[in-house]
């Protein structure tokens, strides 16, 4: 299935990490922007809506904990789906308590994120 019209914001910091899920969002044909951290990703939100946002969990500057902490205050209902490399550490229940939907776990898989695209943007 392919995501025409749908938009993604992906804050990530690692470059690789960018460029793998650059490609595999290119390949869904979604509309994305993918920023650095999660104040790049809070700046992007006050003059943009996405249908999701997919947030790395330890990012510099401003992690993806209180990032979507952050997004919650704001009212922006968009789900928010953690990214970490570290799932047994952040399981789905401990972020919900931060404002998660759901989780990803790195490296991402294409499948995984398909079907979990699919959850929430069907």
């Amino acid at each position: 299935m392919e995501f025409l019209n749908k938009k993604i914001l992906v804050a990530e910091d690692d470059q690789v990490n960018q460029i793998l899920i650059r490609a595999i969002l290119t390949n869904l044909k979604m509309n994305f922007k993918i920023v650095n951290n999660g104040k790049e990703a809070l700046e992007i939100l006050e003059n943009n809506i996405f249908d999701v946002i997919l947030l790395d969990i330890q990012m510099p500057i401003l992690n993806g904990l209180e990032t979507a902490l952050q997004i919650r205050k704001k009212d922006i209902k968009t789900p928010i789906l953690a990214l970490s490399a570290d799932k047994i550490t952040f399981e789905i229940e401990e972020i919900k308590k931060y404002g998660f939907d759901d989780s990803l776990s790195k490296p991402i898989e294409i499948e995984e994120l398909h079907h979990i695209l699919f959850k929430y943007l069907a």
